[in-house]
């Protein structure tokens, strides 16, 4: 029951991480990781 109980919470993870990943493309214009490539190396700078 636990490993049940387990994989359905990493599968929620996991479509909660894609629709935040789809929905921040769909504001900014670029994957999240391209926003975070580009804005830390201007933090960095």
């Amino acid at each position: 029951m636990l490993n049940f109980t387990i994989s359905i919470i990493q599968s929620s993870v996991q479509n909660a991480i894609k629709e935040f990943r789809d929905v921040f493309k769909k504001v900014t214009g670029i994957p999240s990781i391209e926003y975070r490539n580009r804005y830390n190396k201007m933090a960095a700078g």
